[in-house]
Order: structure tokens, then C-alpha cells, then sequence
């Protein structure tokens, strides 16, 4: 279904690109490639792999309690570490929002307005982040119970350890948007190379004495 989706908005931007620019051709593109078309597969190549790292982070947690401990609790795991993705709507639409703004403050070397874009959208994530996380810290008990059923509680932990990482991230603001927007999507990269690496690591060390709080 994935691949699918990516597929079809694919063929959809290609349309709408054809629509928009009915003048150039592909044959014309790969005539006339140059160091700035190698610059773009440069920064390209780099956000992705970017994003590539944190797909592979977002789901290694599942997967390495899948491998380490027992199917049962990655069930337990995945219901009680979907609550506070909710909160990951409110950045990614903070983060969309940002980084035209971003990109053209960059490009016009406007350091101190984006310094206060930043922090504007870093205050409103996490404005808007409290109170979805206050309700879980006060009853992840039953907001377990009434949305999966009684095995499910033993996700509590698990769901609030969750929350307050979420809580952070909100706190820390649309970092990886504002590197890429200002041409340090390398940075971007290591950032996320060394975060993916040690979260790995950390859920071999953990999880096979901690489960699902590991």
C-alpha cells in the first residue's frame, strides 16, 4: 500500500510538472546537466537517506522486540507507542508550515528572523504537545483499558516513556527542517546516522532484560 501511494503521487507530480513546464523535455534535462543539477542529486541523495534513517528509526523499536522478546508484547508495544504519535502530527504540520519560510529567510541571510521563526514554532509544538501528553501522564491506565482492553495495560510504561520522548522532540523544535532549508542537510545526515546507530544499540543492550520498557 505504501509503494503503491508513492507511486501514484509520483505520476500525479509528474502530470502537474508536464502541465506547469510543457516546454522542457527529459531529453532536454539530461542534455543540459551541469554542476548544479550533480548539487541538487547531492542534496537529494543526503535528505534522503536522512529520511531513510528515520524510517529505520521509528521502526526498529518494533522490530528488535519483535526479534529479541516475544510477539505478545510487540502487540502491547505497538498500541501503547501509537498514543503519543499522535503528538508527531502537530510537528510534522509545524515543520510543513516552516520551511519555505525557512529556505527564503536562509537564502536572504536574515539570521535573527530566523532565529525567531524558530523559536515561534518551537514554542507553539510544545504548546500544543502539553496538553495531549498531560492527559497521558495522568491516565495511561485507562486510556489503555478503554481503547485496547486489560492485557494492553501492562503498556503503560511503556506509553509514558514514550510520551515524555515525544514531549522533548517537541521542545527541541523542527531541527532537522531547518538544517536541510539552510543547505546543512549533511549535518542533517550524521545527526541522523549516529542517532539511528545508537538506538539500535541501545535496544540490543535493553530490551532483552527490559522488554518493551527496554
Amino acid at each position: 500500500a505504501c509503494i503503491l501511494s508513492f507511486v501514484g503521487a509520483s505520476l500525479v507530480a509528474g502530470y502537474y510538472l508536464r502541465q506547469l513546464y510543457p516546454e522542457i523535455s527529459l531529453r532536454q534535462l539530461r542534455e543540459h546537466s551541469s554542476v548544479r543539477s550533480m548539487a541538487l542529486v547531492g542534496f537529494s541523495l543526503a535528505t534522503a537517506m536522512s529520511a531513510a534513517s528515520g524510517n529505520i528509526i521509528n521502526r526498529s523499536d518494533r522490530l528488535l522486540l519483535g526479534y529479541l522478546r516475544t510477539p505478545g508484547e510487540v502487540g502491547i508495544y505497538h498500541a501503547a507507542s501509537q498514543l503519543p504519535f499522535i503528538l508527531t502530527i502537530i510537528f510534522s504540520t509545524m515543520g510543513i508550515a516552516m520551511m519555505p519560510i525557512a529556505a527564503d529567510l536562509c537564502h536572504r541571510n536574515r539570521i535573527e528572523e530566523l532565529d525567531e521563526l524558530f523559536k515561534v514554532t518551537t514554542k507553539w509544538r510544545l504548546y500544543l504537545a502539553l496538553p495531549c501528553a498531560i492527559v497521558i501522564f495522568i491516565i495511561p491506565y485507562e486510556l489503555l483499558l478503554t481503547m485496547f482492553g486489560h492485557e494492553f495495560t501492562l503498556g503503560v510504561p511503556a506509553l509514558v516513556i514514550v510520551a515524555v520522548a515525544q514531549l522533548i522532540n517537541a521542545g527541541t523544535g523542527s531541527v532537522g527542517s531547518l538544517l536541510v532549508m539552510g543547505g546543512q542537510q549533511k549535518w542533517w545526515l550524521i545527526l541522523s546516522i549516529i542517532t539511528m546507530a545508537l538506538n539500535v544499540a541501545l535496544n540490543f543492550l535493553l530490551v532483552p532484560n527490559l522488554g518493551m520498557t527496554g
